[in-house]
C-alpha cells in the first residue's frame, strides 16, 4: 500500500493506527523509563563495584604489608633463635670447662687431704719413735751428771 492507500483509508483505520501509535509511544516511554532506571541502577552498581574494588585493593595492600611484617618478624625470630643457640652452646662449653676445673680442684683437694693425712701419720710415727729416745736422753744425762 503506497501513499494512495493511506489517503483512501477509512477513519476507523486512522483511529486504529493512532491507537497503535499511542500504544507504541506508551511502550517507548515505558522502555525509556526502564532504560533510565536501569542506567541509574547500573551507575549505582558501578559505584558499589568501585567502592568494593577500592576496599579489595586496600585489603590486598594491607595483606602484603602484613606479609612483609611477618617475614621481617620471622627473620628477627630466626636471628634471635640463632643467637640464643650460640649462647647456649657457649654456656654449655663454659659449664663443661667449669665442671672439669671443679673435678680437677676436687681431685687436687682430695690428693692434698691424703697427703696431709699421710704426713700427719708420718709425724705421729716420728713423734712416737722420738718419745722413747727423749725419755732415755734425760736418764742418760742424769747418769752422766751423777758420775
Amino acid at each position: 500500500m503506497g501513499f494512495r492507500g493511506i489517503a483512501g483509508a477509512s477513519p476507523r483505520c486512522f483511529s486504529q493506527i493512532e491507537a497503535a501509535l499511542g500504544e507504541r509511544d506508551a511502550q517507548l516511554r515505558d522502555l525509556e523509563e526502564a532504560n533510565a532506571t536501569l542506567a541509574e541502577r547500573n551507575t549505582e552498581l558501578m559505584r558499589g563495584v568501585g567502592t568494593r574494588e577500592s576496599a579489595y585493593n586496600r585489603a590486598q595492600e594491607k595483606l602484603q604489608e602484613q606479609g612483609e611484617l611477618i617475614e621481617m618478624l620471622e627473620d628477627q625470630i630466626r636471628g634471635a633463635r640463632e643467637t640464643a643457640e650460640l649462647q647456649l652452646e657457649e654456656l654449655k662449653a663454659q659449664l663443661q670447662r667449669e665442671q672439669l676445673d671443679r673435678t680437677m680442684a676436687e681431685g687436687a683437694l682430695e690428693a692434698g687431704r691424703k697427703d696431709i693425712a699421710r704426713l700427719l701419720r708420718e709425724i705421729s710415727t716420728i713423734q712416737y719413735r722420738a718419745e722413747p729416745a727423749q725419755e732415755q736422753a734425760p736418764a742418760a744425762a742424769r747418769i752422766q751428771n751423777a758420775a
